[in-house]
Parts: structure tokens; sequence; C-alpha cells
């Protein structure tokens, strides 16, 4: 199952169950990345945090299950494990999280954990919400000598216009969708003047050479260098920092199920083409035809091999 060729992905971030109203399904971006990845053929390694109690010895089961590395997997004796409701509007998710979860209080793991050999660190920005996450995660960003993949994954109300320079300061990878990219340019641009509600609002209007252009603005900024954009089913682009700009039409989706976790899709194959040394344009492909079927499963991920196969 594992491919022994591509160096090891570092993996930071929430561990929660998204619970749907008939059912809960274990999630977070970095779980769904980090299975993803698993069931691609990396060994990934995930660094999160858990509660001391049924849904966290749950968690731990799954992830033992798949044949994910646990040794970064920490229990909270004091946080529960993180949980989000969700609701479903034609497909499309809206989400309320739960405060002062396990996931809030990762800690800096050990120097055997941390010296160890990676390709890729990813990270999101929902764990950013906490002051001890936050510090945690940007300090292992410090410590790991290998390229930064940062996913963006703005859930209201936890943005802060503040994370905005740890987030993308010198990021070798920035993944974002179109309306988050609009967002973080127009809080950038206005000095986080401009309202989050109005800075959010999905008017789909953007071009894709409008959307170049929010982005070079991040790059020039923030010095991130490549920036992979997704936007529904305008498909998604790929901007690198020298102007080259490649871009992948959305397939169409045979049978939609829901749109959780096609994000979480996009940014594992993207990592697995970056690790694997697959061109932007050929990654970018293969990310958005994984994302779309992704579509066609209830929630963002599955233990049916074969569907990392076919």
């Amino acid at each position: 199952m594992t491919n022994p060729r591509i160096t090891r992905p570092l993996i930071v971030g929430e561990v929660l169950f998204d619970c749907f109203p008939n059912r809960d399904v274990l999630g977070g971006a970095p779980l769904n990345v980090a299975w993803n990845l698993r069931g691609l053929g990396l060994d990934p390694l995930l660094i999160t945090a858990v509660g001391d109690d049924d849904p966290g010895r749950a968690a731990i089961r799954a992830i033992s299950d798949w044949g994910l590395d646990q040794s970064g997997v920490q229990i909270d004796q004091s946080h529960p494990t993180g949980r989000v409701d969700i609701k479903l509007d034609s497909g499309e998710p809206t989400y309320q999280f739960w405060d002062d979860v396990a996931f809030d209080h990762i800690v800096f793991p050990s120097d055997d954990i941390i010296d160890r050999d990676y390709g890729l660190l990813y990270h999101g920005s929902l764990a950013m919400r906490s002051p001890e996450s936050m510090k945690t995660i940007l300090e292992i960003r410090r410590r790991v000598k290998c390229p930064v993949f940062v996913d963006i994954n703005i859930r209201q109300p936890f943005f802060n216009h503040s994370w905005i320079e740890p987030l993308l300061r010198d990021a070798d990878h920035l993944k974002l969708n179109a309306d988050e990219l609009r967002l973080i340019v127009n809080t950038v641009q206005h000095n986080a003047r401009t309202s989050v509600e109005k800075s959010f609002a999905k008017d789909n209007c953007d071009t894709w050479p409008d959307l170049c252009d929010k982005a070079q603005t991040l790059q020039k900024t923030f010095g991130v260098k490549t920036v992979w954009i997704t936007y529904g089913e305008r498909g998604a682009g790929c901007l690198r920092a020298d102007g080259s700009f490649f871009h992948s039409d959305a397939p169409a989706v045979t049978k939609m199920a829901d749109t959780v976790g096609a994000g979480d899709a996009f940014a594992a194959m993207t990592i697995q083409g970056i690790l694997a040394g697959i061109s932007p344009s050929d990654s970018l492909g293969r990310a958005t035809v994984f994302a779309a079927r992704v579509c066609g499963i209830h929630g963002a991920t599955t233990m049916d091999l074969d569907f990392y196969s076919s």
C-alpha cells in the first residue's frame, strides 16, 4: 500500500467528527488529507489531539484500522474530541464548530517525531483559532526542513485577519478557493477594515485573470511561491512563482452526494503529485478529477481501497 519512493508528508491540525443529521463521520481537513494520502499509497504522519472520551477512542481505532501512524496523536485529558454539526442544503454544507476542544490544545511533539525526515509539511487554518495550537504549528514550521503546504479553510466565525501574515509568510504552496482568495486579498488591501461577511460574499464574478491578479498579490506580499485555487464548477488553477498559470476544467459529477471533503481531496492529490515530482499541470488535472469523485460519496473519505485505485 505504501510507496517507499516518496518521502512521507507531515500533517498537522484538527481531528473532529462531522455530525450530520443522520450520522457522525470522522473528519477535519488534516485528517481527511492524511486519510486520502494513505489511500493513495503514502505514509503520512498526523500530529493532532483527541479527547479521552468515546469519540476520541473511536477516532484512534479508525486511524489504526486505516493503517495511519498513531505516534503523533495526542490524548487530551481535559478537553473533548472536536465536533462540528453539519447541515446540508442541496448538497452544500454549513458548519457549526464546537469551541475549546482537544485540537485547540495540540502541544509540540517530541524530538523523535519532529526530527524525522519529511518531504512536505501540510497544515490548515482552522487549528490556528487557538493560541496554543497556533504556537505549536508555527514552531513546527520553524523546526522542519521541508516545503510548507498551507490549506486555507475559512469557517465562520473562526477567522482573524491577524492570522494571515503567519499563515502565508514564505509558504511554498498555498491552496484556497476563490471565495477565500477574495476575502484574504480584500482584507490585506483594506487593512482589515472590510468586514469578513462582505469580503466573503459568494458573488462568483471573478474571471481566472482576476484570480491570478489576486494570487499575485499574495505572492508579492507574503513570498508565497505556488498558489492552488479551486473554483467549484469552474475548475481549478495553479499560479507558480515564475508567473506561469495552469487551468483544469471541473469534471462532471455523475451522481452528486455532497461536496464535503472535496477541497481536502484536491489537496491530498496535489500533495501526492508534488512529492512524486509530477508537473503542476498534470497534478491539477488529477486533483480536480479526484475531488469530483469524492463528491460522489457521502462525507469526505472512505475505507474502500478500490476507490483510491480506480
